[in-house]
């Protein structure tokens, strides 16, 4: 996935842009044009190389030249979010797909694990993440088990038994991973992201989530059971944020997701900047513990986040 635009700076606080381009896969086809109110958060890539003779070779009848500037733009939220929408549509690798283990004991009692983020037409898993507990993703409206459709993938990373699996709807934290990797490993058939978490328990507030795990830790289902964390290999990213220290049983938890993995297989999300953070190997402290970063804070706020 691409931004351009045309940008012109008159000093840090006075900027504007205009003529922005998204653009995702391999057509350069007009599919909408979107009026809105005025730019957001995206903001020129680091390297400010003009991108004017690049879309005038492309000869689209849409862009306009002249002597501005155009650069390439990092992709903010609301284009995230028009992206996925128009790309589940359009793009020939088909939509994006979340599948997850789903046990629900009442209304306000749901836990979700074992989540499975995939795009494009490949299986291979790209990274394991491990995050703080699920958030706003629900189970799509049809409900159709996908047990048996997962199964015959022959995934190595698939945890099967008596559990249902269904589809789930996308939340932006997972978009923001998708965004991230499909901007890495599209052009390789896409691929499959991991998510574990601390705990299960489905609460998008961060801070509630922490209270309701304290009330219900001793539920079978709160923790992932050694035997269902598969890593196969595949690069583990710690990324919990620090809400890891409000209980002692997390850091546990932590030091159990930690302990699987292979030194050589694990990142961390770390500061590298003001504003800009990175995807880094990690290496624990003498206790074992990786401190790091959570994504929902790292992919908004005017912050982004980079492979390093």
């Amino acid at each position: 996935m691409k931004c351009f635009a045309r940008w012109r700076e008159v000093d840090s606080e006075l900027c504007f842009r205009d003529q922005t381009i998204l653009q995702f896969g391999e057509s350069w086809e007009l599919l909408a044009n979107f009026i809105l109110l005025n730019p957001g958060s995206s903001l020129p890539t680091k390297d400010r190389k003009p991108q004017n003779e690049y879309l005038e070779s492309k000869e689209l009848p849409f862009y306009v030249g002249g002597k501005d500037t155009y650069y390439s733009f990092s992709i903010d939220r609301l284009m995230n979010d028009l992206l996925k929408l128009y790309s589940s549509k359009h793009d020939k690798g088909g939509p994006v797909k979340c599948f997850a283990r789903w046990r629900e004991v009442d209304s306000e009692l749901c836990f979700r694990d074992q989540t499975i983020l995939q795009f494009g037409e490949s299986w291979e898993l790209l990274a394991n993440f491990i995050l703080l507990n699920p958030g706003s993703s629900l189970p799509t409206k049809d409900r159709k088990p996908q047990n048996e459709y997962l199964e015959s993938k022959e995934l190595p990373f698939y945890v099967g038994g008596k559990d249902t699996y269904y589809s789930f709807s996308i939340d932006r934290l997972m978009n923001d991973l998708l965004k991230l990797y499909s901007s890495k490993h599209d052009n390789r058939g896409g691929g499959v992201i991991k998510i574990y978490n601390l705990f299960n328990l489905k609460n998008q507030d961060s801070g509630n989530a922490i209270e309701q795990y304290k009330k219900y830790k001793e539920s079978k289902f709160i923790h992932t059971n050694i035997e269902d964390i598969k890593y196969c290999s595949a690069p583990v990213v710690v990324a919990t944020g620090s809400k890891v220290h409000a209980d002692p049983r997390l850091k546990e938890e932590l030091l159990k997701f930690i302990s699987l993995a292979k030194p050589s297989n694990l990142y961390s999300v770390q500061k590298q900047r003001d504003r800009v953070f990175s995807i880094e190997r990690a290496q624990p402290n003498e206790a074992g513990f990786i401190d790091s970063y959570h994504p929902s804070y790292t992919c908004k706020y005017g912050n982004s986040t980079i492979f390093n």
